[in-house]
């Protein structure tokens, strides 16, 4: 028997777990001196993880999502800057010094690997997480009604105006879902949005899916991703993708997605009008698309998860 010591954000963080032998046990948010190994799948729980390896003197592994080292070239004002994960010089040295200590990173994408190598000389493996979807699931007709959504939390580099921005001359609404907030920006968003344009936040995930299968594309102008799950997510309900153009989603989806010029409204404006206008393209992001994301399941992620911790 293993016995793991796991510290995460919250449980879809550990769906992986169902997965994985019956021989390994998870103890949740906890450590004691009879673990074999802590895994930490968050830099949010990273300091708690390492308090647990200097109490009880065990390996410490932990998963990374992303590091925003260039915050401030977002161009936001001061008082916009609230990132979940660091968003201030000394935060973020906080958390590079605690990943020094551990005994092994895992980065979410070739992307993350390479800034945390090239920036702060932090060495990492790297594999793809998951979605909680079933992927092999035909998708769901869609509404005749065309809809444009756009899911992610609302703070500003997620750049939310621009696709509020792209829709307003155009027919068909934009629904923008989200999952927490930057009061000031949500209210500039609010502001921005004369026309065309609903605010969901804070809905259930079931409604967010619902809302991905009924919708006719996804755009996603964020300007710093790890991995992108939004796009993953809906892809697998069925729904094409317009991404801005960085090297993550690059790497991930290659040419099998639409892409626009980064922060650019009426490149945004122009790939929206081309994909709503045509059926043949939509079907043919979503078909090449789900062929890339076919490992994307909790299941083979145990599977690569447990092949890089040697158990």
């Amino acid at each position: 028997m293993t016995k793991i010591a796991h510290f995460f954000y919250n449980d879809y963080g550990r769906r992986f777990c169902d997965y994985v032998p019956k021989s390994i046990e998870f103890i949740d948010n906890t450590c004691d001196e009879d673990v074999d190994l802590i895994y930490c799948g968050t830099t949010s729980r990273l300091a708690d993880a390492v308090h647990a390896k200097m109490k009880f003197k065990k390996p410490l592994v932990c998963w990374v999502w992303d590091i925003p080292y260039n915050w401030k070239e977002w161009a936001m004002a001061p008082e916009e800057q609230s990132f979940n994960s660091p968003n201030d010089h000394r935060n973020l040295l906080s958390i590079i010094d605690a990943l020094k200590q551990c005994d092994l990173v895992i980065s979410a994408s070739k992307y993350t690997q390479k800034v945390l190598l090239e920036e702060f000389q932090v060495a990492s493996e790297q594999t793809y997480f998951y979605v909680d979807l079933d992927l092999d699931l035909t998708p769901p007709p869609k509404s005749s009604e065309k809809r444009i959504v756009q899911v992610s939390r609302m703070v500003p580099h997620k750049r939310f105006e621009i696709s509020i921005d792209a829709v307003q001359s155009l027919k068909t609404p934009l629904t923008c879902i989200g999952m927490s907030k930057n009061e000031l920006y949500f209210q500039k968003l609010q502001v921005r949005a004369k026309r065309n344009v609903t605010f969901l936040h804070n809905i259930s995930r079931d409604r967010v899916i619902a809302e991905l299968s009924k919708a006719t594309v996804l755009v996603s102008p964020s300007i710093f991703e790890g991995w992108g799950l939004s796009p993953i997510e809906a892809i697998a309900c069925g729904t094409p993708v317009i991404l801005n153009d960085m090297p993550v989603f690059r790497e991930v989806y290659g040419d099998a997605a639409i892409y626009h010029n980064p922060d650019d409204v009426n490149d945004l404006r122009q790939k929206l009008t081309m994909v709503l206008s045509d059926e043949s393209l939509q079907k043919k992001i979503v078909d090449d698309c789900r062929q890339i994301i076919a490992p994307f399941t909790p299941e083979l992620f145990a599977e690569r998860w447990m092949k890089l911790l040697s158990l």
